[in-house]
């Protein structure tokens, strides 16, 4: 199936509706613009195998699609030191990285040290070990994470958990989802939403953002053929309704926004469609 063509007036009028139009007309007693997102970004593990084979070149093919930020999953066999001047060398920032929860309990004090290098401001945990996927489990993810923040807030770094489809399947009368950050202060734990995945798991990214406002501060783009199966696409060649989503991610606090897709034919140009997908749209990303 193809995927619908959306044109910038439907985009436009979506956006009004989150409260994002008229900035330039507003009357001096309405609340202040919503700001535009940092910038466009990318999760490195999209081009994982253009990175293996060259770091460098994709790192500069990246910059020149016109993206500024990236996330990390790995170095790629470079120091801390190497792979902040391959990013400074093409112009990229990495605000954002990947570990396992295992690296939070028993080596923070090295993470931390890379971000200070690299320019972390966060760390993500990406996925949980089978151990965990229970209500307690959950509960301790939660618990673990908050405690990692409390370390890690005096170097200026911020701890979120990204979510797959497990997350957000029935744990009792809720989910594993809302127990972990039920089990920590909002102010320990955030969210990267991965919104492929809440899609593929039959729950509603809108309905969360709006849930959790101000907690979710950073999402994952990549679309879906829909169901029964999913098919993993580049954003805008699927289902996702982006405007609405993206919309009130820009209301609602989120500072950062990754494109990405596991398992892309061709790595840079998924990245170069979705991309043109999202300048299509007509949201204002700051350094664009």
């Amino acid at each position: 199936m193809s995927p619908r063509s959306v044109s910038r007036r439907e985009v436009l009028a979506a956006l009004g509706a989150a409260g994002l139009g008229a900035v330039c007309t507003r009357p001096a007693s309405s609340p202040p613009p919503v700001r535009a997102f940092s910038r466009w970004g990318v999760q490195l593990y999209t081009a994982r195998a253009s990175l293996g084979r060259d770091l460098p070149g994709t790192l500069k093919a990246i910059a020149d699609i016109g993206y500024r930020e990236v996330e990390t999953a790995g170095y790629y066999g470079r120091s801390n030191a190497d792979f902040r001047k391959a990013l400074d060398d093409v112009g990229l920032v990495a605000p954002s990285a990947h570990i396992g929860i295992e690296q939070l309990q028993q080596n923070l004090p090295a993470l931390l040290e890379s971000c200070a290098t690299i320019g972390h401001h966060w760390l993500v945990v990406p996925s949980l070990p089978g151990t965990f996927r229970s209500a307690d489990g959950y509960k301790r993810a939660g618990e673990v994470m908050a405690t990692a923040a409390s370390a890690a807030k005096p170097a200026g770094v911020r701890i979120a958990f990204h979510n797959h489809a497990d997350e957000f399947r029935p744990v009792g009368d809720s989910n594993g989802m809302e127990l972990m950050l039920a089990a920590a202060p909002r102010d320990a734990l955030f969210v990267e939403l991965d919104v492929y995945w809440i899609v593929n798991a039959g729950a509603d990214p809108h309905a969360f953002l709006e849930r959790h406002r101000g907690r979710v501060k950073m999402l994952h783009l990549k679309d879906s053929g829909g169901p029964p199966g999913h098919e993993m696409r580049d954003v805008g060649a699927g289902t996702i309704d982006w405007a609405r989503v993206l919309g009130t991610a820009q209301r609602d606090g989120v500072e950062h926004v990754f494109t990405e897709h596991d398992r892309p034919a061709d790595d840079l140009a998924s990245l170069r469609a979705s991309y043109a997908f999202l300048n299509r749209l007509g949201i204002p990303a700051g350094g664009q």
